[in-house]
């Protein structure tokens, strides 16, 4: 337990359990704990009470793999695309940029293994270099399938990457990642984790908001 006195002079007691403590410390890069730091000492909030709820965002904190597949490469909309990302407020932690193998092709599309168009997925990934990117952000993995839209280009909504830039079913441009399970996964498959980049961007508050 510590003690504060407020301008008044009245005393404010903060209480510092030892799971607060810990809490405090936890997760070096995480990107707002000097925020909630600074206003717990700003403010006076009792310590657990503000830690509880930056445990409750980090709960929602996620990662997942997108792939700029071949097509965006050739169609130079990279900077493009990664820019509906960024400006979304996902924060990118690796990128790089592969000629994908026969083999890394296999293991990313195998539950689609022994469909008619298992085959050709090999092929298109296969047939000229791809972007791998990790992006990290509150939900992260549901926020970039919305803005890349529907599987078919064709039917995907306006304002969506593949709306506003595919036609193709096979050639849509993008993959991201279905599900957190599915996220973890791959980005294992396509990123070693010394590849992987933790910082804390500046705009952050205004980003996570209240």
């Amino acid at each position: 337990m510590t003690v504060r006195q407020r301008s008044g002079g009245e005393s404010v007691k903060i209480r510092r359990s030892e799971t607060a403590v810990k809490l405090f410390d936890w997760a070096a890069d995480y990107p707002y704990k000097d925020v909630v730091r600074e206003e717990a000492r700003r403010e006076e909030w009792n310590l657990d009470l503000k830690l509880l709820l930056v445990e409750r965002v980090s709960m929602n904190m996620e990662k997942t793999l997108v792939l700029l597949k071949p097509d965006c490469i050739h169609r130079r909309l990279v900077g493009a695309i990664v820019q509906r990302f960024e400006q979304k407020g996902l924060r990118l932690a690796g990128m790089k940029l592969v000629q994908v193998s026969r083999s890394l092709a296999e293991k990313h599309y195998a539950v689609h293994k022994g469909k008619a168009f298992y085959e050709s997925l090999l092929q298109f990934i296969t047939s000229g270099p791809t972007l791998a990117l990790v992006l990290e952000g509150r939900e992260a993995v549901a926020v970039a399938r919305n803005l890349i839209g529907a599987t078919d280009g064709a039917k995907a909504a306006p304002g969506t990457i593949r709306g506003d830039f595919a036609l193709s079913v096979q050639n849509n441009l993008v993959h991201g990642s279905d599900s957190p399970e599915n996220a973890a996964a791959e980005v294992a498959l396509w990123f070693k984790p010394e590849e992987l980049v933790s910082y804390q961007p500046v705009d952050s508050p205004w980003i996570a908001g209240g």
